[in-house]
């Protein structure tokens, strides 16, 4: 046994020589194995901190040009470029892009509803069926909006897509009453060349204002359903 890891041991060592070469040979005859072992070592150590100093050597030139600097809220920031300026102000949505999501909902309807929920609350008659397919119709006086005198609803492939309601402008507390109270709650609205004509829309759906003859019309619509609708009709736009 002490033979064979006597061999195994010679063996590994020959190995070694033949990789360092006739300097490391002459060594094993002299019998400084030992010695040899610990060259091979410090060959070792040394080569890795050559490689660690090669690697790290870049990288100290941008070290030294960290800087730091303290924000508002007393954070502590480190980076090579200089303390950025203060972050520009949101970019204000454009006229008719609503700032929040508008409310689908109107006096009790909601566009999305279903015709035949609409049929079995009885909250209105039909005025028949258009070119298009759409099926329009009216709202009873007693489920009208407070102060409304006229309510309208369109239904396209089965659903509420359009929703008009008239109010006496008085009603609404004057034109610009109106409008402000829209524009408080989505922002600055989309003026028509038309007089007195202005929208909002969210991506899904258009809120429309318009005066005509002492009322304020209000309509509200899913664009795609209403888009829809249009193209099956050869009149012009809704709205």
């Amino acid at each position: 046994m002490r033979r064979r890891r006597y061999k195994r041991s010679l063996r590994q060592d020959f190995y070694l020589l033949l990789r360092l070469g006739n300097g490391a040979i002459g060594a094993f005859m002299g019998g400084e194995l030992r010695l040899l072992r610990k060259y091979l070592r410090l060959k070792r150590a040394v080569g890795r901190a050559v490689l660690i100093a090669a690697i790290l050597c870049p990288t100290v030139p941008a070290l030294a040009q960290l800087k730091s600097w303290t924000d508002e809220n007393g954070v502590i920031h480190y980076g090579n470029d200089p303390r950025p300026e203060s972050s520009p102000a949101p970019a204000t949505a454009r006229p008719g892009q609503a700032l929040r999501a508008i409310d689908k909902s109107h006096g009790g309807l909601t566009l999305g509803d279903e015709v035949s929920a609409f049929r079995a609350a009885k909250k209105g008659g039909s005025l028949g069926f258009q070119s298009d397919g759409s099926e329009l119709f009216f709202i009873a006086p007693r489920f009208l909006p407070q102060g409304a005198t006229k309510m309208t609803a369109t239904f396209v492939d089965g659903r509420l897509s359009l929703i008009e309601v008239t109010y006496p402008e008085q009603t609404l507390g004057g034109w610009e009453k109106a409008l402000n109270d829209q524009t408080t709650k989505y922002g600055e609205p989309q003026k028509s060349t038309v007089p007195a004509k202005v929208s909002w829309l969210d991506g899904r759906t258009i809120l429309l204002f318009k005066k005509d003859l002492g009322n304020i019309i209000a309509i509200l619509a899913d664009i795609e359903a209403t888009k829809r609708f249009i193209n099956r009709t050869d009149r012009g736009p809704l709205f």
